[in-house]
């Protein structure tokens, strides 16, 4: 579809929801004004797989100390990223011997201290950093008590594998208990495994210092992103900005973080 469609799509549904109608109606006029398109996910009927998404905040320094020794590191100046000749395709790696190669993975990185110069901050919990990886962003919290926000910059292009699913695999907790609760809970548990688990994810996150006015994390559209509305998809399948119906469920939890049950949530999110 060509782009203007996506936007008139965008303002005509600005222009339906601005007149409040009841949800009889707005079902009715998105019946008839609007294209609905059932989206799948890899192949099956089984729908698009969902997570949630959450900005953490953590304690942390702008020097090494005793406590304070796990970095995150600023995009390497040797980290390239190439556009496939239909520019949709993108390689990202470094050079060698005038070849483009894989960069180096977590393991790699974090093994060899190959990145040695280009921390950007020190957390006291390999732990959070990797969550902060994973969340692409958070809130750093300092000695003097400022608030700075780390920034999404790059990856190094390796592919993503879920510590989840790792544990899974290994017979460590059941499906439905890998939360992000209960997996940082068996980490601290179990620190002799906490490196090995880290690593079998090679993807690994670059930073840089976010806009601390923001009133949230930027999106990828440059943007600040809305609580609950806003929503990031596989940008080889959908456009940017589209719009689009969300039906799916929603945890409750309890003060601890832990899920205790679950509940229909369906709206509308961009």
């Amino acid at each position: 579809y060509p782009v203007r469609w996506l936007i008139e799509s965008l303002l005509a549904f600005q222009r339906i929801i601005a007149e409040k109608p009841s949800p009889q109606a707005l079902t009715a006029l998105l019946k008839k004004e609007f294209l609905l398109c059932q989206a799948k996910g890899g192949g099956t009927d089984r729908g698009i797989f969902l997570t949630g998404y959450f900005e953490p905040q953590f304690r942390a320094s702008l020097a090494k100390t005793a406590v304070y020794r796990y970095p995150l590191y600023r995009m390497p100046p040797d980290l390239i990223t190439l556009s496939g000749a239909n520019g949709r395709e993108r390689q990202t790696g470094r050079m060698e011997n005038g070849s483009l190669v894989p960069y180096f993975t977590r393991a790699e990185i974090e093994k060899g201290q190959l990145l040695t110069g280009q921390e950007l901050v020190y957390l006291a919990d390999p732990v959070e950093a990797f969550i902060l990886h994973i969340q692409g962003s958070g809130q750093i919290r300092l000695a003097d008590g400022s608030l700075r926000r780390v920034q999404f910059a790059a990856k190094n292009g390796r592919e993503y594998r879920s510590i989840g699913r790792v544990l899974v695999e290994k017979g460590a907790m059941r499906r439905e208990e890998a939360t992000m609760p209960r997996i940082v809970r068996y980490l601290k548990e179990h620190p002799e495994e906490r490196e090995a688990v880290l690593h079998q994810n090679d993807s690994f996150v670059f930073f840089h210092w976010g806009d601390d006015s923001a009133v949230g994390p930027m999106g990828s559209l440059g943007e600040p992103l809305t609580p609950g509305r806003s929503v990031a998809l596989d940008q080889e399948c959908f456009p940017s900005g589209g719009l689009a119906f969300l039906t799916t469920r929603k945890p409750r939890v309890d003060a601890a973080g832990e899920i205790v049950g679950w509940e229909p949530l369906s709206r509308f999110v961009v």
